[in-house]
């Protein structure tokens, strides 16, 4: 097995358990715990730069900070590599930081920003497990137990998941526990840029979790001055006072927030879900009016697109790619799928059709593929003995042909009228299920206006009548029949009641 993750310097950690050789037999209807790991395992991953790293012109090698007002006093929130070089820290004041380093740029705090890149990254971790909760404004909590035989065990999934997120350039500082509270203040209590500290001992969380200072919970004024006066100065000194003696200096709240550490009393996350929305951009090395170069870019985001609908189990109905060109307004080029799909190959083929009729006022500089019809994907069963085509090959012809033909497909259906003229109606999307009910009963081919007969027809099924429509002024009564043709064909006749003549309205095919 790998060695897991240790931070040095944090206090005690417990490292990976490993089953004995011969372990118990488990008793049958209880979980089966993989080497010795707990019912449950949350990690917390806190970016304490973000309000930095989230500003769109960042620059490591630059002095750069971001200030936020505290009591009326400008402060510094966070600051650079090259900042911090020349002495600037942290809750300094800015007249100060300045003075320390006179080329120091200054931003103030965009929360709308952080938030974006937090959401951003929470996606990102969606890929190791779905259980993500969001701490404001700079952490997030996931939920690794059911994701740790999945990837190899749980250093391998930890060692994964750091080497993605130091891949987005994000300072972390990092730590499992059995309970989101632990995994959150340890977390906090790591230095910057150190590897992930690992406790999966629940026996052990006490001992870990003891130099964690007083000053992380989340406590008001007064019981901090209460603390201050007892010589309470971390969780360690907290916990070797009597349990009712707490109860009668200090709020509720307290001993709440000491039983979810030990994972005493629950304690639920609000989870994170989402946005069913998929956006890329790609900017192209060169403008170009060339179609074949711009679909090159565009199976690019189309590549990652699928990425997107497999990890999340979606499937994309409609597909909008947006084209910026110079100084000219932008250029969109919709495509769909009546089915939908995650078929690259499919919706390469729709803009091969779309983009060389779209015509260019100007060289296209960027892309952005947008897609925001998803639904959840459903998988098709394929014959094993006797393999046929796939289920929507029909679909996707009709979807070339849509943009070949510049028109939107149309599909013949039925509704809910006694009326044979009044009865059908097109629409984009088939509904097979009532049509081939009716079908059965009615001639598929209709005539526009019932043609009149100058003698009775040889009639062979029938009457049915239909009386209808007295509500809106064209009301009819007539009587329906099929009859024969000359040469075997079978006609659909009626007879009006009011006119008393007969009329040809329909041909079975």
């Amino acid at each position: 097995m790998a060695k897991p993750l240790i931070s040095p310097g944090t206090g005690p950690t417990v490292k990976l358990q490993t089953a004995p050789a011969h372990s118990p037999p488990v008793p049958r209807g209880e979980p089966v715990l993989q080497m010795g790991m707990p019912a449950s395992l949350w990690l917390c991953l806190q970016f304490p730069d973000l309000a930095l790293e989230s500003h769109p012109r960042y620059d490591p090698a630059q002095r750069q900070a971001v200030m936020v007002v505290q009591r009326g006093l400008p402060r510094i929130l966070a600051a650079s590599p090259a900042a911090l070089a020349t002495g600037v820290r942290p809750r300094m004041q800015v007249h100060a930081a300045m003075a320390l380093a006179g080329d120091l740029i200054l931003w103030p705090r965009d929360l709308a920003a952080e938030q974006d890149r937090l959401h951003f990254l929470a996606k990102l971790c969606s890929r190791y497990t779905p259980t993500i909760s969001m701490l404001a404004p700079d952490a997030l909590l996931l939920e690794l137990r059911g994701s740790i035989r999945m990837f190899g065990g749980l250093a391998a999934l930890l060692d994964r998941l750091q080497q993605e997120l130091e891949q987005q350039s994000h300072s972390m500082r990092g730590a499992t526990a059995v309970t989101p509270l632990a995994a959150t203040l340890l977390a906090r209590a790591q230095d910057k840029g150190t590897s992930i500290a690992v406790t999966t001992d629940q026996a052990a969380l006490r001992t870990a979790l003891g130099p964690v200072t007083v000053a992380a919970l989340a406590t008001g004024n007064r019981d901090r001055q209460n603390m201050q006066r007892l010589g309470v100065k971390c969780l360690r000194d907290l916990w070797r006072l009597p349990r009712d003696g707490l109860a009668r200096r200090f709020v509720p709240q307290l001993l709440t927030q000491l039983d979810q550490l030990l994972g005493d009393r629950p304690d639920p996350r609000p989870l994170f879900t989402p946005a069913q929305r998929f956006t890329r951009e790609r900017e192209l090395v060169f403008p170009s009016h060339d179609s074949a170069v711009i679909l090159a870019y565009t199976k690019e985001l189309l590549l990652q697109l699928r990425d997107f609908l497999r990890c999340h189990d979606l499937a994309a109905g409609r597909i909008q790619l947006r084209l910026e060109l110079q100084q000219a307004p932008v250029q969109t080029v919709m495509i769909g799928s009546r089915e939908p799909g995650r078929d690259v190959d499919h919706w390469y083929r729709l803009f091969e059709q779309a983009l060389p009729q779209q015509r260019l006022s100007a060289p296209v500089h960027s892309l952005c593929l947008l897609s925001e019809d998803l639904h959840t994907f459903t998988g098709q069963s394929m014959d094993w003995l006797q393999p046929r085509a796939a289920k929507g090959s029909w679909s996707k012809v009709l979807d070339a042909l849509e943009i070949r033909l510049k028109k939107p497909n149309r599909f013949l259906c039925v509704q809910a009228e006694h009326r044979p003229e009044r009865a059908w109606y097109f629409s984009d999307q088939p509904d097979e299920a009532r049509f081939a009910a009716f079908k059965n009963v009615r001639p598929l081919w209709l005539l526009q206006r019932p043609r009149r007969l100058h003698s009775p027809p040889c009639l062979l099924e029938g009457p049915e009548r239909i009386e209808s429509g007295w509500w809106d002024g064209e009301d009819c009564c007539r009587d329906y029949y099929v009859a024969a043709g000359d040469h075997g064909e079978r006609y659909w006749v009626f007879r009006d009641l009011k006119q008393t003549g007969w009329y040809l309205h329909g041909l079975f095919a």
